[in-house]
């Protein structure tokens, strides 16, 4: 079974905390993340299902390179006539960022690296439960990230990573675009 096979949108709003040093060169960023999704499921019908996620992105480093670490949880429950099925999926990706300033009010960052992802669902049937557990899968992800200063700790961003399952057929490829509001402290 196919977990999901795109993301279609996510909706995220955190608190960024950053501690500076070295003259504001060297940045700790940790943002958490909250968002719904929308998840392509394929059993037991082809539909589209909205879940919440929540999670952490941590990133170290100087503007120009800097390395980051993201975890997410989605958990999502849905109920047929005959049937129940929760699937809870897990996120890890480890990569490098790499920012620029585009003037004083616009960031604009690429970033790479390598997604593990894991899902386990459970489906019950006429109150027998079969779990599935899909194996542990890494994958390379690739993006970039628009951050709009709106105030002295404002910022809105727009981010699209692409997390390439298979380079031949791109309509597996699992596509995430998020649009997010960060408040910065301090």
């Amino acid at each position: 079974m196919k977990r999901s096979q795109w993301l279609l949108c996510g909706l995220s709003v955190g608190l960024c905390f950053s501690q500076n040093s070295f003259a504001d060169l060297l940045a700790v960023q940790i943002e958490p993340i909250v968002g719904y999704e929308r998840v392509q499921q394929l059993l037991p019908t082809p539909h589209s299902v909205n879940r919440l996620i929540y999670g952490a992105r941590v990133s170290a480093g100087l503007m120009m390179i800097s390395g980051e670490a993201e975890y997410t949880h989605g958990v999502l429950q849905e109920d047929f006539p005959d049937l129940s099925q929760t699937s809870a999926s897990d996120r890890l990706k480890v990569g490098l960022r790499s920012g620029m300033g585009l003037g004083s009010l616009i960031n604009l960052s690429i970033r790479g690296g390598v997604q593990a992802s894991m899902t386990q669902t459970a489906q019950t049937v006429s109150g027998v439960t079969t779990t599935h557990y899909t194996p542990l899968r890494y994958d390379p992800y690739a993006g970039a990230t628009v951050r709009a200063k709106l105030g002295k700790n404002f910022n809105a961003t727009v981010s699209v990573v692409a997390v390439i399952r298979d380079i031949n057929h791109m309509e597996d490829n699992e596509y995430q675009t998020t649009a997010g509001l960060a408040i910065s402290f301090p």
